[in-house]
């Protein structure tokens, strides 16, 4: 009698459960490692960004610095790694920085103010609807709206480069542009610029405005007759505490939620509540107060930004130590 053996393999439905088990199995693995990865490179950027920090404090207190920062990273013997990049933006006028330290995907920033590790760039362009950096022209460098001088001629600028910023004589000199995709109504809204300013008004100087006379209608950064930093809506005003100091380069703006309305003036903060914002759409005056281009500005504007959100107090530090760009 023969005895016929049965040979046993795998089904299909078996294969298949292996497969998908392996396939599970690897990804898994790989978003481990990946993790792993992230870990690691976040962990050395925070790690080389701590490290530049103390050697950049180091360098101000050396007793021969007379308590600046260096002009450049190489000065303070900080270098870029094979797994971190430095990018130093050194604000000399306002003795301050800002530095980027990026690993890969990831980029991590600190400021002379902050002394801190934080997700962030010094550039900060997440929402940058308007940027007038008025480096020999009046283009809009985030959008379509090119602004048209009015008398205003450029001349130096916070960086203390020539033809970096532009000059107003207070009396017949502004700036006009379009309003694309600006924030109307009641919408979020930031608004930065570096100004010198060159005398005290008998109302306001305006930095900048746009809307209309109506009350709630406007929205506008302006200088008191105290030398107080404004913000300005028609009958809806909230004059700060800070006090422009004249002839002298400062880094000023607010930022707009809601009815919270928070001036800032290098890097300090204040924050009101306001009535909520209706701002109509009308052209954009630098240097003038809406059509009537009246309340006109007296000196000198740099690095003029605008934005569709509400920066917060982080990301104002580091334009503020970055300076005008």
């Amino acid at each position: 009698m023969h005895i016929r053996s049965k040979n046993h393999g795998f089904t299909i439905v078996e294969l298949l459960i292996v497969v998908v088990v392996i396939a599970i199995l690897a990804a898994i693995t790989i978003v481990a490692y990946n993790g792993i990865q992230q870990r690691a490179r976040t962990s050395a950027a925070q790690s080389e960004l701590s490290s530049a920090i103390k050697k950049l404090e180091a360098y101000r207190y050396n007793g021969i610095s007379n308590e600046r920062y260096p002009a450049d990273l190489a000065t303070a013997d900080v270098k870029s790694s094979n797994n971190v990049t430095f990018n130093y933006y050194p604000n000399v006028t306002s003795n301050a920085y800002c530095l980027e330290a990026v690993s890969g995907t990831l980029t991590y920033v600190t400021t002379s103010l902050t002394k801190s590790s934080d997700t962030g760039t010094c550039s900060v362009t997440n929402g940058l609807v308007g940027w007038w950096k008025l480096n020999g022209n009046t283009a809009d460098s985030a959008g379509t709206n090119n602004a048209t001088a009015v008398g205003s001629a450029p001349t130096t600028g916070q960086n203390q480069q020539a033809n970096t910023a532009y000059s107003f004589n207070g009396s017949n000199q502004h700036m006009t542009s379009g309003t694309t995709n600006f924030p109307f109504d009641a919408a979020s809204r930031s608004v930065f610029a570096w100004v010198n300013l060159a005398s005290y008004p008998s109302t306001f100087r305006m930095v900048h405005s746009y809307g209309s006379t109506v009350a709630t209608k406007a929205s506008a950064l302006s200088i008191n007759s105290a030398g107080r930093v404004t913000f300005n809506s028609q009958s809806n005003d909230f004059s700060s505490n800070f006090t422009l100091a004249l002839n002298e380069w400062h880094h000023i703006g607010y930022s707009i939620s809601g009815n919270q309305v928070t001036i800032y003036y290098d890097g300090q903060s204040q924050t009101a509540t306001i009535s909520a914002l209706t701002t109509a759409t009308n052209a954009h005056y630098i240097g003038a107060w809406l059509s009537t281009n009246t309340n006109l500005w007296s000196g000198f504007i740099d690095d003029l930004r605008l934005y569709n959100r509400a920066l917060s107090a982080g990301e104002v530090n580091s334009l503020y130590s970055a300076g005008a760009q």
